[in-house]
């Protein structure tokens, strides 16, 4: 069997049932630093899960709050379908819940085939398209 690592093809002989142990990522995805800038996330699919959690944590503890100032909060999720918009209810009642939370889940293959009313483009298309229109 053949082995990638670090962009790199290394020769490695496994055998079945033989047992492997895998370390890593080994790095941070926090928010770090409190900050007076509003804060974008950008994901697709099933990459939205540690955003998830941080956007979770930030609202508990009251990271949102800079100096008394609530800082805004934009979640861009861009999938295929509707049926595959991960944790849609929750960041749906999330943003119903929070003026500075902004819920933009974007589809980029159901435009012709459903009622769906929201966004339908790429999700950096999407992105780019509420940067223009805020200026």
């Amino acid at each position: 069997m053949q082995v990638w690592f670090h962009e790199s093809e290394t020769d490695i002989e496994f055998v079945p049932g033989q047992y492997v142990t895998l370390r890593g990522p080994n790095g941070d995805f926090t928010v770090r630093q409190p900050s007076e800038r509003d804060v974008v996330f950008r994901c697709t699919g099933t990459g939205v899960a540690p955003f998830r959690n941080t956007i979770a944590y930030t609202f508990e503890e009251g990271r949102d709050v800079y100096e008394g100032t609530e800082r805004d909060f934009w979640l861009f999720l861009g999938t295929g379908w509707e049926d595959d918009v991960a944790y849609r209810e929750k960041f749906e009642r999330l943003a119903d819940g929070r003026d500075n939370f902004h819920f933009v889940p974007t589809l980029s293959r159901e435009e012709y085939l459903t009622d769906w009313d929201g966004e339908t483009r790429y999700v950096q298309q999407t992105l780019l398209k509420y940067v223009e229109s805020e200026g």
